[in-house]
């Protein structure tokens, strides 16, 4: 959980468009999860955009604490990724 202890994730997703779609947990480490993804056309390629919303069981202080920290790390490293493979 947070990076320190392994948590397993169901996830379905909710919705599915032309540019984008929504996923979110049923199950997992968090009290809800949404993730939207959207891909869009750019000056000199792809836009893509995340939004995610969550809410930790703990409630603020937990995420204060812990999961927002969390969240930038894993995001952070997933864009750094999409960028090395489709850069």
């Amino acid at each position: 959980m947070f990076g320190v202890i392994p948590a397993k994730w169901t996830v379905v997703i909710r919705e599915v468009g032309d540019r984008h779609f929504v996923d979110e947990m049923l199950k997992g480490p968090l009290r809800a999860f949404r993730h939207e993804h959207r891909v869009e056309a750019a000056e000199g390629g792809t836009l893509y955009t995340d939004r995610v919303t969550y809410r930790a069981i703990g409630g603020a202080p937990l995420e204060w604490l812990m999961v927002n920290a969390y969240m930038a790390r894993i995001f952070d490293a997933r864009h750094r990724n999409m960028l090395r493979l489709l850069g």
